[in-house]
């Protein structure tokens, strides 16, 4: 299983250090770090480069997951089945910036997804519903999927 040729961030290295990011670690124990836009990548988004390794490689899905920056981190709930990510954005007409947002997810009782909208850079919840699994695009969701996402 070579990682790498998936080109995910497998350290802490100077391009994620200072940043507000997800990391997940695997069921191997090997933390995989966010660093979407991190140059010479060709998929951008390191979520989807994350997703293709887990589609080749089944058996060493996402264990725990967490939201991260500089010490302060948000553990969300681990050995899920599958989990849920996108990055959000609130902005006003009038506003010259924007809000942002890690939106994250996991199955919930329904059978749908939990998702929890944390506001960039605090990480504090802004809000949190659930959600129905074919709202999803596929390339949100990465683990044991249910059918009929």
């Amino acid at each position: 299983m070579n990682i790498k040729r998936y080109n995910l961030c497998t350290t802490r290295d100077d391009f994620v250090k200072d940043k507000c990011i997800w990391i997940a670690q695997l069921k191997d124990g090997t933390k995989v770090f966010q660093d979407d836009g991190r140059s010479g990548v060709e998929i951008e988004s390191a979520w989807i480069r994350l997703g293709n390794y887990v589609r080749d490689h089944p058996r060493n899905g996402i264990a725990q997951m967490r939201l991260r920056l500089h010490t302060h981190i948000i553990h969300l709930p681990s050995d899920k089945p599958f989990y849920f990510y996108s990055k959000g954005l609130v902005q006003a007409m009038s506003a010259k910036e924007g809000l942002g947002f890690h939106i994250v997810g996991w199955p919930d009782n329904s059978g749908g997804i939990w998702c929890a909208w944390y506001k960039v850079p605090e990480l504090i919840i802004a809000q949190e519903k659930s959600r129905p699994i074919q709202s999803c695009r596929p390339e949100q969701l990465i683990g044991n999927v249910p059918s009929a996402a």
